[in-house]
């Protein structure tokens, strides 16, 4: 059997920075966080001085590796800061969904007088996206500008991202004309945000145009355009969707399967819904039964209505408000009064 050699640790390794930083970034990028942490208090105990750059190295371990805890007592006590070291915390907090703190933190690196790079101004607007503070996204819009960084993939895409989420629309097409490159990130922001802001029509011109320009897309992209689609009720572009679907082999994907089944619903096409429930019903949640349902029901199939709502009774599917408002609209006429008093 073959065994792998340990890092060896001694005196001329604590002196080294440089290998102790690849040391520390094996074990990041390997997700070995006990590794990480077992050096770490080695340094500790054996009386390392503090280094900017071995300390960076483990912010970021402890960052990727979840450790929020452990990130922030180590930079509260880092007795200096550099770009590196602000940017790790500030995208740590952004990430752990402490959106709040990241907006502080970089507010506190530009009062100590560091400048921001790229990747700090992501960060602070996808926190501010999260929080939905249009207020703060403008003004870190306008301080990125300032600082030359608007046209960063990263910033451009996050600040569409937040402009769309925050119900801005039109800011968020500006910023995305703008952008001299876009990737699949970017068009996946534009046109979700097309999509829930009630534009469908937008939606599915630029996923033509994403399509024409041959830029990889995901199944992001794919739910969004199918839920325009079923807002339209494109069917014949649904339906094109559905091979790309198939030919990305994003088929078993849950979100997909209940995209592709609200779509056909939508549009009426029951068969092509039920069909695709079918092909892998395992996969399938509360949100396709209710698409289905709801489906059935617009389309006056009342019987086929309840014969999916106690398929999912008996699969012990537990129903949501959807799934009961479509059934008691199924049953709002006298033949089905039983059914619905029943419901």
């Amino acid at each position: 059997m073959k065994i792998k050699k340990q890092p060896i640790f001694n005196y001329q390794t604590f002196e080294d920075s440089d290998t102790l930083g690849l040391i520390i970034q094996i074990y990041t990028k390997s997700n070995k966080l006990n590794r990480g942490k077992e050096l770490h208090g080695r340094l500790i105990r054996a009386g390392y001085k503090p280094s900017k750059y071995v300390d960076n190295h483990l912010l970021n371990l402890y960052a990727k590796c979840g450790q929020l805890g452990y990130a922030q007592k180590l930079f509260d006590r880092m007795r200096q800061r550099n770009l590196a070291s602000w940017t790790a915390m500030i995208t740590a907090l952004a990430q752990s969904s402490r959106s709040l703190e990241a907006i502080k933190t970089f507010c506190r690196m530009r009062v100590s007088g560091q400048r921001s790079n790229e990747f700090a101004f992501s960060s602070v607007i996808q926190a501010s996206s999260s929080l939905g503070c249009i207020e703060i996204g403008r003004q870190m819009h306008c301080l990125s500008v300032k600082c030359g960084f608007s046209y960063e993939l990263f910033v451009g895409s996050n600040l569409a991202d937040m402009y769309s989420k925050c119900g801005e629309i039109y800011d968020a097409c500006k910023v995305f004309q703008e952008m001299p490159y876009k990737d699949e990130v970017s068009w996946t922001s534009m046109i979700d945000g097309y999509a829930k802001n009630g534009d469908s029509e937008e939606a599915l011109l630029a996923c033509k145009e994403i399509l024409g320009e041959g830029v990889a897309i995901d199944h992001y992209v794919l739910c969004s355009t199918l839920h325009a689609c079923g807002a339209v009720r494109a069917h014949n572009f649904g339906k094109c969707l559905q091979s790309f679907v198939v030919k990305l082999g994003f088929e078993k994907e849950t979100v997909v399967g209940n995209a592709l089944t609200d779509m056909y619903s939508k549009v009426g096409d029951m068969d092509s819904a039920f069909q695709v429930f079918g092909n892998d019903s395992g996969c399938m949640n509360i949100v396709s039964y209710t698409s289905l349902v709801d489906g059935y029901v617009e389309a006056d199939q009342i019987e086929n209505a309840l014969n999916i709502f106690l398929e999912l009774r008996r699969l012990a599917v537990e129903p949501n408000e959807f799934t009961f408002s479509s059934l008691i609209k199924a049953c709002a006429n006298q033949a089905a009064l039983e059914q619905g008093t029943q419901l």
